[in-house]
């Protein structure tokens, strides 16, 4: 009916609306192409899409089938601010949180029998991330896994962060226990993955050895190393384990940190979470570095 109706509008008119979508389907695409909102690839593919539909609308229109010429340009016009709607909830997420997969729970001590393996296969291989790396041309690479206990307002849970190398950003996946994961992409800070940064396979068999030794093991570790420093066992309520890439001395790879942390209160009735002992480890069990907190 509008494609219709749009034949009895004045030359002049049709004119100035032709000349209207074509500006606002151009700034649709370069505001996605600024804001990197989705991959080059995808951007090129949607301008790939608008220039066929923009090109029909301009042949047909130079002949007697104005009516399909009006049902073109009505359909690039849809097409951008579609595209641009689209690209926008994938973008920030909103598409990837409304299902799964879920966040495990995790507490003190139960996570001393859990795999991280586990944790980092089901995310990777949940259908939400698989369309984040097709989406994003297979870019998307580990960078930090923290594993929280407790926090102050929720259960524990689980923070992961990813290279996005499309986009030279990070992707935010995180929850606490028990919830759908959220997913935030933080392409306003442009963060590029390292030239030295380690391979997919080393990677996956750095969880692969942490989970062959056991969180228990590394724990006990943890432990004797507090006792070695202030001849007393330590007191604990929680735990925060982090894996991620790291320089530690001369060494350069996958390192697993492993905090213990007493929860308790400062003198205005403020939760507190002070340190008791971390212990950096490679993921073969090697220490690297340890630091502890007498008394605690």
């Amino acid at each position: 009916m509008l494609a219709k109706n749009m034949q009895a509008i004045p030359k002049k008119l049709r004119n100035f609306f032709s000349v209207l979508i074509v500006l606002i389907v151009a700034s649709v695409f370069l505001a996605v192409y600024l804001i990197d909102l989705v991959s080059l690839t995808l951007t090129l593919i949607g301008v790939g899409v608008a220039v066929a539909l923009g090109a029909a609308w301009f042949l047909l229109g130079h002949t007697h089938h104005r009516l399909a010429s009006n049902v073109f340009m009505f359909s690039l016009l849809g097409f951008a601010l579609a595209f641009l709607l689209v690209t926008t909830l994938f973008s920030y997420g909103f598409i990837y949180s409304l299902s799964g997969p879920i966040v495990p729970y995790v507490s003190y001590p139960a996570i001393l029998d859990a795999s991280l393996g586990s944790y980092f296969n089901a995310l990777v291989q949940s259908p939400q991330f698989s369309l984040l790396q097709t989406i994003h041309s297979k870019t998307i690479v580990f960078q930090e896994l923290e594993v929280v206990t407790s926090y102050s307002n929720a259960p524990g849970g689980l923070q992961w962060v990813f290279y996005m190398g499309d986009l030279n950003c990070k992707l935010e996946i995180g929850q606490s226990g028990g919830k759908p994961y959220e997913y935030y992409i933080i392409n306003w800070v442009k963060d590029p993955i390292p030239q030295d940064y380690p391979s997919s396979q080393v990677i996956n068999l750095s969880f692969a050895q942490i989970d062959s030794i056991g969180l228990h093991w590394f724990y006990n570790q943890s432990i004797s190393e507090y006792v070695n420093a202030t001849g007393a066992l330590p007191t604990i309520t929680d735990l925060r384990l982090d894996i991620t890439y790291d320089s530690v001395g001369s060494y350069q790879g996958i390192v697993l940190f492993f905090e213990g942390i007493k929860q308790g209160y400062d003198q205005l009735g403020n939760k507190v979470y002070p340190t008791v002992f971390q212990v950096e480890f490679q993921p073969n069990g090697t220490i690297l570095a340890s630091e502890n907190s007498p008394g605690m």
